[in-house]
């Protein structure tokens, strides 16, 4: 039985962690409004990522076919908070409904390779346009509805080329998060600090997500590519 897109980023858990981190009853102009922010600057750190990766296949002429941490830590977040982008939609776009049958297709019948480098091209492209676009007195998030579905079929594309198992990834991100909570002495409930613009901070019992166990390293000749990064 094959899996919708979305399932892969665990919206459940990402309603669970923003409704514990007092996130949840915002009008949504204001969660989307934050989560817009958050998806930047996810992409920003991707962005960086893979400039650091690439600056040094550049000089190696081949590159393991695996992500560093730091861009795996990337992917798996922009799948979290495009998942709290969409946390209070009632409808969500059409392509978060579609079968990843459809990666499957792209996957299997093209040149992963290339289809791997032409993807992270188009994520770095997002970066910059996101980034820019926010800086616009009108900015509106109404005009990235359609380009989200898309960032998040980018993504997951990536993690199957990469051959991770992005169930697993998203498990052990959503366990790191949910340990950002500190317990009130009082109640016994979970509770969150958030920074002045709502993004739930990490409390003192915060454990980073351990990616390391998920990266299997293949070697491949990517020099062809290489330049298409800077």
């Amino acid at each position: 039985m094959t899996k919708k897109i979305l399932d892969l980023t665990k919206l459940e858990r990402q309603i669970e962690f923003m409704d514990i981190g007092g996130q949840l009853g915002n009008p949504i102009e204001d969660i989307k409004n934050l989560y817009i922010k958050l998806i930047s600057e996810e992409l920003s750190e991707l962005d960086e990522a893979l400039n650091e990766k690439f600056f040094t296949v550049k000089e190696l002429s081949e590159s393991d076919f695996h992500p560093s941490v730091d861009e795996l830590d990337a992917l798996a977040d922009i799948l979290v908070v495009s998942a709290g982008f969409y946390a209070k939609d009632d409808m969500l776009p059409g392509v978060l409904g579609e079968e990843d049958s459809i990666l499957d297709l792209h996957v299997n019948n093209g040149d992963k390779q290339v289809l791997l480098f032409d993807t992270l091209m188009s994520l770095q492209s997002m970066a910059a346009a996101l980034k820019s676009d926010l800086l616009k007195p009108d900015f509106d998030y109404n005009d990235w509805n359609e380009a989200i579905p898309a960032l998040i079929l980018s993504v997951v594309m990536v993690m199957k080329i990469y051959n991770l198992d992005i169930e697993a990834v998203m498990t052990e991100v959503y366990d790191s998060n949910f340990s950002k909570f500190i317990t009130n002495p009082e109640t016994g409930k979970l509770e969150a600090q958030r920074n002045d613009y709502g993004k739930i901070m990490k409390g003192p019992n915060f454990r980073l997500p351990n990616f390391e166990q998920f990266i299997k390293k293949e070697v491949i000749d990517v020099t062809e590519h290489s330049e298409s990064f800077n």
